[in-house]
């Protein structure tokens, strides 16, 4: 039997990682591995360094290839990528796939260019769930000020308002994608409910 494929996605400050790092202590997700996007080490530690800059030193079109590339070797990798785990067996929780690079890197670069790139990895593996937290880009902004950290360069009004409406776009763009939009302008709590359930429903099927 393979493994479940979980996704969960979100607008920064939306609680995505507080819902992944929640989801350790689910019974059955024990032995499941967990990850996220971009990775921390090789192309997606490079792409993470870039994102952190207020101007990156790549054009917006090689930064969306290199996203592409480290979610391919991230799936592909021998025995450590996620195809051979969920082949295996074993469950995987990731923290952003592709619905994020739609949202993100067409703030920069073209939207079909972004989709287009993406079409290997949707080839490769769809999620069976994926998890959309969605919160207004005012009450994003907020909760990005109130971590008192630095900010990314994707973390202004303007752009959230953007990568709010990108994500609506790339949903709209996939579905026959098993994805569910839950409001995080709520408690953690009764956020954390509703992932559960809907993670419980696809870990039975």
């Amino acid at each position: 039997m393979t493994g479940k494929f979980i996704v969960i996605e979100g607008i920064d400050g939306a609680g995505k990682s507080t819902q992944v790092e929640l989801l350790k202590s689910h019974p059955a997700l024990q032995g499941a591995h967990f990850t996220a996007e971009p990775t921390h080490e090789g192309i997606g530690a490079i792409v993470r360094t870039q994102i952190r800059k207020d101007t990156p030193e790549y054009t917006p079109e090689t930064m969306a290839a290199l996203l592409v590339a480290d979610r391919l070797e991230h799936l592909s990798a021998p025995e450590t990528g996620l195809l051979a785990r969920l082949q295996s067996g074993q469950h995987v929780v990731c923290d952003r796939y592709v619905l994020s690079s739609l949202a993100y890197q067409s703030l920069t670069a073209p939207m079909e260019l972004v989709w287009a790139l993406n079409q290997p990895c949707l080839g490769l593996r769809l999620p069976d769930l994926t998890l959309y937290l969605d919160l207004t880009p005012e009450q994003s902004m907020a909760r990005i000020e109130a971590r008192g950290l630095a900010q990314d360069s994707f973390e202004s009004l303007q752009n959230l308002t953007r990568i709010r409406a990108h994500y609506q776009e790339g949903l709209r763009r996939m579905p026959e994608h098993p994805c569910y939009q839950i409001s995080a302008d709520q408690s953690m709590d009764a956020v954390a409910a509703i992932v559960r359930e809907k993670v419980d429903k696809v870990l039975s099927a």
